[in-house]
Parts: structure tokens; sequence; C-alpha cells
């Protein structure tokens, strides 16, 4: 039989804040606050961004489509379709971008991810503009 004393544990003293290896490696520091700040400025604007380009080419459809059908550029409703939807994507997308970012901190990732997101939006931008140049210059 056993006695009392020798079933009993010790008690055991709460882990400090300070001491917890989960909540000093993730907690966010007043750097990555200001990084995750900068990073929010910056989604704003690409936001921002996105509207306009989603507007401006919802304008362009609406214009193409008030053309007599006798003079319109069939293959150039598909261009102007994806256009719209593109921008439609491209605003979800970053709606649920921003939420990631506003509930987690990966920073590092995000940035990475936001850099190829405007680099890419530049290049369509691009694109578009000199298929712009090309249209002008032809006719």
């Amino acid at each position: 039989m056993q006695s009392e004393g020798t079933s009993e544990k010790a008690p055991i003293a709460p882990m400090q804040m300070s001491q917890s290896a989960i909540e000093r490696d993730y907690a966010p520091s007043s750097g990555a606050r200001k990084i995750r700040t900068i990073l929010f400025v910056l989604l704003a604007i690409h936001m921002a961004l996105a509207w306009v380009y989603f507007i401006e080419q919802i304008i362009g459809l609406i214009q193409y489509y008030n053309v007599p059908k006798d003079i319109r550029d069939y293959n150039a409703a598909f261009s102007y379709i994806s256009n719209v939807v593109f921008g439609a994507i491209l605003i979800l997308y970053l709606a649920v971008y921003i939420f990631a970012v506003f509930k987690y901190a990966r920073i590092p990732i995000l940035i990475v991810c936001s850099i190829y997101i405007f680099l890419y939006y530049i290049y369509k931008e691009q694109k578009i503009w000199s298929v712009k140049q090309m249209k002008w210059s032809v006719s």
C-alpha cells in the first residue's frame, strides 16, 4: 500500500508570459507593427488602383456596347469582358488578402506576395496600354 505522501505531486508553477516560447516568438514588436501599418497603407493604395482599373474597364465596356452593331469589332468584346472579370477578381482577392493581413501577422510572406501582385498589376496595365497604343497607331 502506498502512502498518501508519495502519490501526491508537487504543484506546478504556471509559466510566466516572458518565459513562454510561443508568445515570445509571435508577439508583434513595434517594428512589426510599423511594417504592418505600412503594408495596410500600400494595400489600401493597391485597392484604390484596382477600383479605378475596374471602373475604367466597365466604362470601356459600356462605350463598346454603345457603338452601333454594324461597326463593332466582336474580337474586342472578349477583351473588354475579360478585363472587367479580371478587375472583379482582383478586388475580391485584395479584400481577402487585406483580411489575411489583418488577421495573421506573417509579415515577410505577405510583403513578398504584395510585391508580386503589384508587379503583376503593373505588367497587366502596361500590356493593356501597349495594345491601346497599337490600336491608335494602326487607325
